[in-house]
């Protein structure tokens, strides 16, 4: 390729230059604890660069191509984010992680970078280290929404060699990039079950419109989950494992009797039911773990710290709904994994923001008091 040509070029430069690479500026907190990773440059150096590349991804005509879709496609891999080596296309995208691209490799071996991942703002950076021709410098890739579009926004700046050969050559290089990545997003799109409007009386069509929605959230809570898990430190990790296992089995359970609740769970519609508790689950589990990223506490409906009050009210409708439906041993069954979640989560969350323990249990039981209102039986 074209770009391969002009790396080649570049790493014999950079072996007749032997130009000194320069060392990051001082960070209190380097990028992903890497020394090499430099984040801010000088402006008015004559090596400074940048240029900025815009391709249109798809259509929010489309109601399903999305910025949360969109970027999670980007994650899924690494060949979307960067040219990287052909051995690690297919990966996917790891916050923190070192890659290698794919060029001819320069004097000092193959040219790497590390990138950073922010659900947040719906981007990651590449940040060059040493061995790449062109460090110090940096790429960001951002998915943002404009006028009905989904555009994949790429800037580069640095002060590496040869800024204007590489400000030339960057529309080209990372528009080859990016339309792996919507060809991807169009594959997954036309696959999609829920663009023929089915929510009208098909059980079936809903029900196969509801799985892709899922599998869609599902991918998205998957990398989230991932990168905050990649943030802590090991004593942490193990604490957030333990709240996602016991997440995922209160998630099961909690769908599971939402099922059997409706005509004992036999039919399609026993299973979209099921589905659709699992995707709501999966949602609202996506938006905490963003907010532990950011290093907040997930926010409450009422900001209360009154436990006592809401556990005497929640123990009042637990018992309502109880006697008024017919599954009521997964109802306790489901009711004993929630504790379980909401136990560990609260660990986990005062180990991180050592926080009021009352804030967590107050808000993760006005949660199960929403959920289980909706069962009280109507007057």
């Amino acid at each position: 390729m074209k770009y391969q040509a002009f790396f080649y070029n570049l790493a014999i430069s950079y072996i007749l230059i032997l130009t000194p690479t320069k060392l990051g500026l001082a960070q209190a907190t380097p990028i992903c604890n890497d020394a090499q990773i430099q984040d801010e440059y000088n402006s008015k150096s004559k090596k400074y660069q940048s240029y900025k590349v815009e391709n249109e991804v798809c259509s929010t005509n489309n109601s399903f191509c999305a910025k949360d879709f969109v970027y999670s496609t980007m994650l899924s891999q690494t060949q979307f984010i960067a040219p990287v080596d052909k051995a690690d296309e297919k990966a996917p995208v790891i916050n923190c992680k070192i890659t290698n691209l794919d060029i001819i490799p320069g004097p000092f071996g193959k040219d790497s970078i590390r990138t950073s991942i922010n659900w947040d703002e719906h981007s990651i950076t590449n940040y060059t280290r040493k061995n790449h021709a062109l460090h110090p410098g940096k790429v960001t890739r951002i998915i943002i929404e404009r006028e009905s579009k989904i555009i994949v926004v790429t800037k580069g700046e640095g002060e590496g060699n040869f800024p204007r050969k590489n400000e030339n050559e960057a529309p080209e290089l990372w528009s080859n990039v990016d339309k792996k990545l919507i060809k991807e997003v169009k594959l997954i799109l036309a696959q999609n079950p829920c663009k023929s409007k089915p929510y009208l009386g098909n059980q079936s069509t809903m029900n196969s419109c509801v799985s892709w929605e899922y599998q869609q959230a599902d991918n998205i809570l998957n990398q989230v989950y991932q990168q905050l898990k990649s943030q802590l430190p090991v004593s942490h990790k193990q604490l957030l494992d333990a709240v996602q296992l016991a997440w995922i089995e209160f998630k099961k359970k909690e769908c599971l009797f939402t099922r059997m609740n409706i005509r004992g769970g036999s039919g399609s519609m026993g299973y979209g039911l099921q589905t659709s508790c699992a995707l709501d689950l999966i949602e609202k589990r996506t938006a905490d773990l963003k907010a532990y990223i950011r290093g907040e506490i997930p926010s409450s409906n009422s900001g209360s710290e009154n436990y006592q009050a809401a556990d005497l009210l929640l123990n009042q409708i637990y018992q309502k709904v109880h006697s008024s439906v017919g599954a009521q041993q997964q109802l306790q069954s489901t009711q004993i994994a929630w504790i379980d979640f909401r136990d560990t989560s609260c660990k986990f969350e005062n180990s991180q923001f050592s926080s009021n323990d009352n804030t967590c249990l107050t808000r993760i039981t006005e949660q199960r008091i929403e959920r289980l209102s909706r069962l009280l039986p109507r007057n």
